[in-house]
């Protein structure tokens, strides 16, 4: 995952990635799927092994939106989709769920 340029915690439970210079929206899936594989493993946290289970929305620039907070507007009802579709999941934004 050494492509990651930047993470940042937007609230307690969600994080925002941001990917520069990607040459195509399949680059946004390789990496959300390396996210995907490295997280399916159980986590040792503190005594207690857990697996942890996410969702992954994305969105693209200038693609979904033109400036970064509707970019992120954009990934968040991403995210949504993702969640609503079972746990580990990863989905793009889609004009129409707006």
């Amino acid at each position: 995952l050494h492509i990651l340029i930047q993470g940042s915690l937007i609230v307690l439970d969600e994080f925002l990635i941001l990917l520069e210079e990607i040459s195509s929206v399949e680059d946004v899936k390789l990496v959300a799927e390396k996210i995907m594989g490295a997280m399916s493993v159980a986590h040792l946290l503190g005594n207690i092994e857990k697996t942890i289970s996410f969702s992954i929305g994305a969105a693209v620039y200038p693609d979904d939106a033109a400036d970064s907070e509707a970019l992120m507007h954009c990934a968040d009802q991403a995210m949504y989709l993702a969640k609503g579709s079972g746990r580990n999941n990863f989905k793009f934004y889609q004009n129409e769920q707006a």
